[in-house]
């Protein structure tokens, strides 16, 4: 149940990336084609296109959490750490990196409430459309590492491996294993 809960939530922000990307693109392309072409530039391609950018940077991250494909350092946990200690160690930080996603989250509403009378140049709109991105996109990151937490607490009660790595041919491959 969890399971399909955490896919749909994946599902639903892999969809608005792709979205904001295509918007990106999209406007990017039209900002190039009438300024080379037509001589003429349209004035809301470029900040619609830093807008939409803002939005990718904060939502995206999500996905890599969710996925367990986020950045990470794992020099310590290679080095000190083996079996049910490393597991320990990741639902550690993985619960350090929740709290500071919610401290991210409490400031980005309070800064994105700070610039509400601010106006964008060019749209003539409030600048919280664009600062809104860090609140939201922390409280994505923070669903998806509730998800994350919840598997992390599984592997540790189970003593069961979540990634399996496999060497074929020499080349390392990683396949999930589900609990």
């Amino acid at each position: 149940m969890l399971k399909k809960i955490a896919d749909a939530v994946v599902g639903v922000l892999t969809w608005i990336s792709g979205t904001l990307l295509v918007g990106i693109v999209l406007c990017v392309v039209l900002a190039v084609l009438n300024r080379n072409f037509i001589k003429a530039s349209i004035f809301w391609t470029e900040e619609v296109a830093r807008i939409l950018f803002v939005w990718f940077g904060m939502v995206s991250p999500a996905i890599g959490i969710a996925k367990d494909q986020h950045f990470r350092s794992s020099y310590l946990s290679d080095r000190f750490f083996k079996g049910r200690i490393e597991n320990i160690y990741y639902l550690v930080v993985a619960l350090v990196t929740l709290v500071t996603l919610m401290v991210y989250a409490k400031y980005g509403v309070d800064l994105a409430y700070s610039v509400r009378s601010q106006g964008l140049p060019t749209l003539q709109r409030s600048m919280s459309i664009m600062y809104a991105a860090l609140p939201v996109g922390m409280i994505f990151m923070i669903i998806t590492q509730i998800f994350a937490i919840i598997q992390k607490v599984k592997k540790i009660v189970l003593n069961k491996e979540i990634n399996k790595v496999d060497y074929k041919d020499g080349v390392e491959k990683t396949r999930r294993i589900e609990i």
